[in-house]
């Protein structure tokens, strides 16, 4: 499940009060909505499908690979046929480290339920492990770093 990552109107003033340039932008641009996905798979997963597509495109691609599945989970997307998976709009490229992900993940190489307990360090650590996912990522690590110590309310 989605959410919109809220940032209350005391934050906003605060860092006007803070950076004048900030402000500026703040009152060009406005309030921002950012999307955050409280699930650490799921998370992962939109990340790797996200990767160097439009919004458009992703978010299309998105709800295509959902639909796919009966449920994003994964033992779902490993028993996914590859057929499917691209008819849905993934790359092959994108299949693999999806999968890569899942066995991870079903392997216990990846323990989503420890992330929580980890250092910042430490989740880098372990997401870097994960074959293929270091490549998948590296556009959007910073992003998920990000989404991930909201999940964990850092």
């Amino acid at each position: 499940m989605e959410e919109i990552l809220n940032i209350e109107q005391k934050e906003i003033d605060y860092l006007k009060a803070k950076d004048k340039r900030m402000s500026d932008l703040i009152e060009k641009i406005g309030k921002i909505k950012r999307i955050c996905i409280p699930e650490p798979f799921t998370a992962l997963c939109r990340n790797i499908v996200y990767q160097q597509l439009s919004s458009q495109a992703a978010d299309s691609i998105w709800v295509n690979f959902n639909n796919k599945l009966s449920e994003l989970t994964p033992a779902a997307i490993i028993s996914a046929k590859k057929s499917e998976l691209k008819a849905a709009g993934l790359s092959e490229r994108k299949i693999d480290y999806l999968n890569n992900l899942s066995e991870a993940v079903l392997n216990n190489q990846l323990k989503l339920s420890k992330l929580g307990e980890m250092t910042d360090q430490e989740i880098i650590e372990q997401l870097i492990k994960i074959k293929s996912i270091l490549k998948s990522l590296e556009i959007n690590f910073h992003h998920i770093i990000q989404q991930l110590l909201y999940i964990f309310g850092r």
